[in-house]
Order: C-alpha cells, then sequence, then structure tokens
C-alpha cells in the first residue's frame, strides 16, 4: 500500500528562511521538492529538517476530527 513521505521542513542556514513540505502522495510532484537553492538569498546552504512522529500523529488527528481524512 502507498504511503506519503513524511512532513518535512528546508531552513537555508544564511538567511533563516523556512518552509515545510507535506507531500500527500506517494507520487511526488515538482512542488513537493525542496529547492535547491534558497528562493530568497540564494544560497545553496539549506538544510533539511523531518518532522516528529508527535507532529504527524497530530496532524493525522486534526485531519479526521476536521472531516478531511
Amino acid at each position: 500500500m502507498p504511503v506519503p513521505p513524511r512532513p518535512y521542513s528546508v531552513r537555508c542556514l544564511e538567511c533563516g528562511w523556512k518552509k515545510t513540505y507535506a507531500p500527500t502522495s506517494d507520487v511526488l510532484r515538482p512542488e513537493d521538492l525542496p529547492p535547491t537553492l534558497c528562493p530568497l538569498c540564494r544560497s545553496p546552504k539549506l538544510q533539511s529538517e523531518s518532522k516528529s512522529d508527535l507532529v504527524d500523529s497530530i496532524r493525522q488527528t486534526l485531519k479526521r476530527i476536521l472531516g478531511d481524512g
């Protein structure tokens, strides 16, 4: 059974820009992939951070409560 990837954040080590990606499917689209350069300062120094199981559990619970899953 297909399983979507866990949400993850990408942070720029130069300017602090940060964006969280939460793919909704195991089929990744271009917008689900992180940039290779920071969109603000164009630095290639980006760090990926995985979201914890707790964050994922909370997200799934909220989706069920709100009727989205």
